[in-house]
């Protein structure tokens, strides 16, 4: 009967991601990845304050814990602090070099505050170390759109289609340069 009970509790708990990591995080207060997927669970929940927490948790736990850093960066984007979400992602691109997503994020502050080469520079380092990675030849063509340099975001865009062949973006973007 006592089996029965925890195996119908234990089948809430794996009823879907957000479940697991709460019950996981209960069980397992300790591991930093635990806080930081918890963080992940409050933040597609909206609760950013209960987000920051648990990735400064995990940070405070293990403080070469690149994606936490990262993660709380995003959390201090969303609440319109770029410049608290600038050190961190900075923090978590120094833990970790091949963290592009870091990399993305800060080139887009620095589009942002209108350092443009910069932000370019930033968003080819992010392709030297993801290649394959179609949002990024959006990203910097994007850029390079906004720049005013048609030529340079065409062969971003294409380069973006030529990975991914259906890729809405690229397509509506290489359609409008067309124009």
């Amino acid at each position: 009967l006592g089996f029965m009970v925890r195996t119908i509790t234990r089948n809430i708990d794996w009823k879907n991601e957000d479940n697991l990591w709460i019950a996981t995080g209960k069980t397992s207060p300790s591991d930093p990845k635990t806080h930081n997927n918890l963080g992940d669970v409050y933040g597609r929940q909206g609760n950013l304050q209960k987000a920051a927490e648990e990735f400064s948790k995990a940070i405070e736990l293990n403080p070469n814990y690149a994606d936490a850093y990262h993660n709380l960066g995003n959390v201090y984007q969303r609440v319109g602090s770029p410049a608290a979400a600038l050190e961190l992602y900075s923090k978590a691109y120094e833990i970790n070099p091949s963290l592009w997503q870091s990399l993305q994020q800060i080139a887009f502050i620095h589009f942002q505050n209108k350092e443009f080469e910069t932000a370019v520079n930033l968003m080819k380092q992010a392709i030297e170390i993801s290649p394959a990675n179609p949002s990024l030849y959006v990203n910097l063509g994007i850029m390079y759109s906004e720049l005013g340099d048609g030529e340079r975001a065409r062969e971003s865009y294409t380069k973006a289609l030529q990975l991914d062949p259906g890729n809405e973006i690229a397509t509506q973007a290489l359609s409008e340069l067309s124009l």
